[in-house]
C-alpha cells in the first residue's frame, strides 16, 4: 500500500460484512450496536483503502 494511504482494519471488514449481510446501514448498524453514522464511515474508509466502491444504493438499501 502506497504510502499516506488509508489502512483497512478489521472495523472496516466487519462493517462491510455486516452490510452485505443486512442489505443497510442502519440494519447492520443495529446488528453490530453501534450508530448507523459511524458504519457509514467505516465502509467508506474501506472503500478508500481499497480504492474501490464496494456498494451502491438501491431502493431499499445497498447492493454489493
Amino acid at each position: 500500500m502506497a504510502s499516506g494511504s488509508a489502512s483497512l482494519d478489521w472495523s472496516h471488514v466487519r462493517a462491510f460484512l455486516a452490510v452485505a449481510e443486512t442489505g443497510s446501514l442502519s440494519a447492520a448498524a443495529r446488528a453490530l450496536g453501534q450508530s448507523q453514522p459511524t458504519l457509514g464511515r467505516h465502509v467508506r474508509a474501506a472503500e478508500a483503502a481499497l480504492g474501490a466502491t464496494l456498494f451502491v444504493r438501491v431502493p431499499g438499501g445497498l447492493q454489493l
